[in-house]
């Protein structure tokens, strides 16, 4: 059962796997950072070799890898 805060809670609080966002927060995000190495298949080819990387698993389905230092844009 339900309680009515819930019930009113607004749908833009609510995100794509059903959980509450409670405040002013953005979309979902997971950041892992991992020693690995990066096959890329699309509308591109791309290979990066074995690093420690910077890896944002975004809300919205996209991933992307940024390297352990330097700049902000990701590598992929």
């Amino acid at each position: 059962m339900r309680s009515a805060a819930a019930e009113a809670v607004d749908a833009e609080s609510v995100t794509a796997n059903g959980h509450v966002r409670s405040g002013q927060y953005g979309a979902a995000m997971r950041l892992i950072v991992a020693r690995c190495e990066v096959t890329y298949s699309g509308r591109l080819h791309a290979y990066l070799p074995e690093s420690t990387r910077l890896l944002m698993l975004k809300d919205d389905g996209s991933v992307l890898v940024h390297a352990d230092a330097g700049g902000y844009k990701p590598l992929n």
